[in-house]
């Protein structure tokens, strides 16, 4: 009997494994097409300078974002499993709650932050960077709460769906968006590419959370939150470190090149980046579904 439970258990996880595999590697591939067609167009349309305005902007982005998330995407996907498994739902709720409200609350100063010190050193920032990165900070909140979301249903193993909004809502709204109105309303500027951008983010946001709410089980909703922010909090603390050395690894050089020689160096190299940014995907892919099972 214990036996054709483990045998039944093992089946059970090597389909899981293997479906979430095929579907996130699928996702993956699209998602890399995608993010390359997506800066294609945009160096296309805006040319090199715009386009690195833009570029510019976005990598400041990305690393308020990754700061903002205070390395909770991974405990999110690693408790939240658990506590799914064992059955503590009220620790799972507690956690969703605490994430995403820390998440928003964090976001949105360290975008209070960065606006504050852009203002300091607007003399020294062209004014083509200057206008975009004020527009881009408001990207920061929705991306924060956005990938929490997606963590969130990744620890629920729902890995697949939690890319979705992603994948398949954002970038092609926003490649429809950028055609849309470049071809019908006016010529798309770097400041008026970011604010398309947001939108698409905001989507793709609404998405996730329409997710996220079918997703929540009777007991997600009805127990009652319990707390171990202490434990979350030291958890998360040297994966922050590590998320930072990551994104600041591609980040870094466009915002460097953006302040030191400017728009068009700035866009230059992001194409570069984009295009090298391709290789190693498929360690993603199986890392992603491998996470909420070990």
């Amino acid at each position: 009997m214990n036996s054709r439970i483990a045998d039944s258990s093992s089946i059970s996880l090597r389909s899981y494994l293997v479906k979430g595999t095929m579907g996130t590697f699928i996702l993956l591939i699209a998602a890399t097409g995608l993010g390359f067609l997506t800066n294609l167009i945009l160096a296309r349309i805006l040319g090199v300078a715009e386009y690195g305005a833009y570029a510019f902007a976005f990598s400041g982005v990305g690393l308020l974002t990754v700061i903002s998330m205070f390395g909770m995407t991974n405990i999110l996907i690693r408790n939240i499993s658990a506590y799914s498994t064992e059955e503590k739902w009220g620790l799972l709720r507690g956690i969703k709650i605490w994430a995403l409200s820390r998440g928003a609350v964090s976001s949105i100063l360290m975008s209070l932050f960065a606006g504050l010190i852009i203002w300091l050193i607007s003399d020294r920032i062209d004014d083509q960077l200057l206008l975009v990165s004020w527009i881009a900070l408001f990207a920061v909140p929705l991306l924060v709460v956005s990938n929490l979301i997606m963590s969130i249903l990744h620890g629920l193993k729902r890995v697949v769906l939690s890319k979705v909004p992603g994948t398949v809502v954002r970038a092609p709204f926003f490649i429809l968006l950028v055609l849309l109105v470049n071809k019908t309303i006016f010529p798309l500027k770097a400041a008026s590419a970011a604010a398309l951008n947001i939108f698409s983010i905001l989507a793709a946001l609404a998405l996730s959370w329409l997710l996220l709410l079918r997703s929540s089980t009777r007991q997600m909703r009805e127990n009652e939150p319990e707390y171990d922010r202490k434990g979350w909090t030291s958890s998360a603390i040297p994966l922050l470190v590590v998320d930072i050395f990551n994104v600041a690894m591609a980040c870094v050089p466009v915002l460097a090149l953006g302040v030191i020689a400017g728009a068009e160096s700035a866009g230059v190299f992001s194409v570069a980046n984009v295009i090298s940014s391709i290789i190693g995907f498929v360690l993603i892919a199986v890392n992603a579904i491998i996470g909420p099972v070990i």
